[in-house]
């Protein structure tokens, strides 16, 4: 299996596994995996950075865990919320997401779960201490200037306002979690059927999503500095 060695850039670890997975039929699981995938593609081609943001592609694990590198540690939690969403958006599972912000060792590029480095360390720590009542964490290095608890507490709130989030109110946040610089009639016009300026704007404050943007915006404005 061919590595990276000896790589100082600070990494984002997203490391995830499915609610409820053995309630799942065989279809399910599959449909799930596959709902990921094509959400780590999108993240690919995202606007967001100068390089595509995943780093390898998605490793899928023990039927129901997953994990993913991201290059620019500043965009994690705008990816993790987006991943979520796509896969509530499906209406077949729900996943815990758990990120780790640090150094990389050794990247395995086959299989990014086989990889070591103080970012994957922090992303299994921070799914192991996750409880039942919340569903994204963050867990950054200690020598980063983010501190640990406020971002673990933004990421817990993120989480809090997905949870309320219910029917076509997921999808017109995750094109809003995509597209942070569209207009809400741009975003109407990518939804099928395509929906008014003004239903967007309705479901956006119904759903909180204005308050979880700001906290995504600042936690990537933050990142840069």
């Amino acid at each position: 299996m061919r590595t990276s060695p000896n790589i100082n850039h600070c990494y984002a670890v997203l490391t995830g596994d499915l609610v409820r997975s053995r309630s799942l039929s065989g279809e399910a699981l599959q449909g799930a995996h596959s709902g990921l995938r094509r959400a780590v593609a999108e993240l690919r081609d995202a606007a967001w950075t100068e390089e595509p943001l995943p780093v390898g592609e998605l490793d899928i694990f023990r039927g129901d865990s997953w994990q993913l590198l991201l290059r620019e540690p500043g965009w994690a939690l705008r990816a993790a919320v987006y991943l979520r969403a796509s896969l509530l958006m499906q209406g077949i599972a729900d996943t815990r997401i758990a990120i780790g912000i640090g150094g990389v060792d050794r990247v395995a590029e086959e299989r990014v779960s086989q990889s070591a480095g103080e970012a994957f360390q922090l992303s299994g720590e921070a799914l192991d201490a996750m409880g039942p009542r919340f569903r994204i964490a963050l867990n950054p290095a200690p020598s980063l200037a983010l501190p640990a608890r406020w971002a673990g507490l933004v990421a817990h709130l993120c989480d809090s306002v997905m949870a309320q989030w219910e029917g076509r109110q997921i999808e017109i946040a995750r094109l809003a979690c995509y597209y942070p610089d569209a207009s809400h009639e741009e975003i109407g016009a990518r939804l099928s059927p395509p929906i008014t300026q003004q239903a967007v704007s309705k479901s956006l404050l119904g759903s909180g999503w204005y308050g979880l943007a700001e906290a995504l915006t600042v936690m990537e404005s933050d990142s840069d500095e």
